[in-house]
């Protein structure tokens, strides 16, 4: 298994959701690349805003710059966190403007539970990053003018060391 910030970023959502209690929530999480929603196994990278919210996660960027002499590199990944849900109005399970905004917050605080040395492990050492920080951005919103559907995206940044000596 090679890392999968994807996957890490999905599971601290889940595993630090405040007040613990994710799987009482309305909502599905999605590994854009697998595609693949967590909770089912389904094979599928839209959600069912009818039935639930849905948290998105794709790995759009990762840059690579050396550093000093020993050849190591500074390694920034950029991960791309989308929250989607739509109102009662329209079918879906988001109440109001200010539950939406619970999901938001509540992931942005499950991510910073984890923004100190990530460890987003993999059994296979070649392209390993020791990761030191995840810096969590805050939301930007990308709702149509439909009022009754909510998006936002959130960008979260991952910064750590790679020695690609160590095999």
């Amino acid at each position: 298994m090679v890392q999968s910030e994807v996957r890490w970023a999905l599971e601290a959502i889940a595993a630090e959701w405040p007040g613990g209690a994710f799987e009482d929530e309305d909502i599905v999480r999605i590994d854009r690349h697998e595609p693949e929603l967590l909770e089912t196994g389904e094979r599928t990278k839209t959600a069912e805003f009818s039935r639930h919210a849905a948290i998105a996660v794709s790995r759009p960027s990762r840059t690579r710059e050396p550093l000093g002499t020993e050849f190591n590199y500074d390694v920034e990944t950029t991960l791309d966190i989308r929250i989607r849900g739509s109102h009662v109005r329209a079918g879906g399970t988001i109440p109001s403007d200010d539950e939406f905004q619970r999901l938001v917050n509540y992931t942005q605080a499950a991510l910073d539970a984890r923004r100190k040395y990530p460890s987003i492990k993999a059994d296979d050492p070649i392209g390993h990053v020791t990761y030191l920080e995840a810096i969590v951005g805050g939301p930007k919103d990308i709702s149509s003018n439909n009022l009754d559907d909510f998006a936002v995206n959130i960008e979260v940044r991952l910064n750590g060391r790679q020695d690609p000596d160590k095999r």
